[in-house]
């Protein structure tokens, strides 16, 4: 009998975590049109316990993500709709993805969760920002940068969730502004189709824009912010 692929992922809390933090969940819902539940496990009498019954190959594959985990818990993500195993290729691209940003902020190095500033994301349209992938990978990328007034960098982060929402399929991070005075901070934009990335720049620009007026950013010689 032909074996069945699996149509879910057990994760540790902090990729969980990590992963609602970028709304990749929303994400992945919406683009490929699937249902993802996610299950909490938990180890009792070194048995796990879940709210459905669970064939032995499942059981296995939870029992050994408890034993790895830190906290006591593991999270099943079941994917069911119209693509399950495409939408489950994206979510295990972007899973490799957050726990490399984990592991190497838990050693010292450069990264983690804790900011916006690396753009370590599988897009919808396949490809990626990562910098370990190949050279047609990224060169096939469009790369957009916008630089706005740091006096609305905070407010803008507080509507950054809601901006991403409207910016489908692009990837929106926080960069290094080359400003020598630090009056200004840079936003770095990333897409597969030009459309998404016209779609994004739209939504920035009127976003930034009612933020420097509320703010009453300078203006510089030309009426600009």
């Amino acid at each position: 009998q032909r074996k069945q692929p699996k149509n879910y992922i057990i994760i540790q809390t902090p990729v969980k975590e990590e992963l609602t933090r970028k709304r990749l969940f929303d994400k992945c819902q919406r683009h490929f049109r699937v249902q993802i539940n996610t299950l909490q496990c938990v180890k009792a009498n070194q048995q796990t316990i879940s709210n459905t019954e669970e064939d032995n190959e499942e059981a296995m594959d939870e029992i050994q993500a408890l034993e790895a985990s830190k906290d006591g818990f593991s999270w099943k993500l079941t994917i069911t709709g119209m693509n399950p195993f495409k939408a489950k290729e994206f979510l295990e691209q972007n899973i490799e993805i957050v726990e490399r940003e984990l592991n190497c902020a838990s050693s010292g190095g450069m990264g983690g969760s804790g900011d916006d500033s690396i753009p370590l994301e599988i897009t919808l349209g396949g490809k990626s920002s990562s910098q370990d992938l190949s050279g047609s990978a990224m060169s096939s990328l469009i790369r957009q940068e916008m630089i706005i007034p740091r006096s609305v960098v905070d407010q803008f982060k507080k509507r950054v969730d809601y901006i991403r929402g409207h910016c489908r399929n692009v990837t929106l991070t926080f960069g290094h502004s080359e400003s020598k005075s630090k009056r200004f901070a840079k936003i770095n934009l990333s897409a597969t189709v030009d459309p998404d990335m016209r779609r994004a720049e739209e939504v920035l620009w009127d976003e930034v824009t009612k933020l420097c007026h509320v703010a009453q950013a300078p203006l510089t010689d030309a009426g600009g912010y």
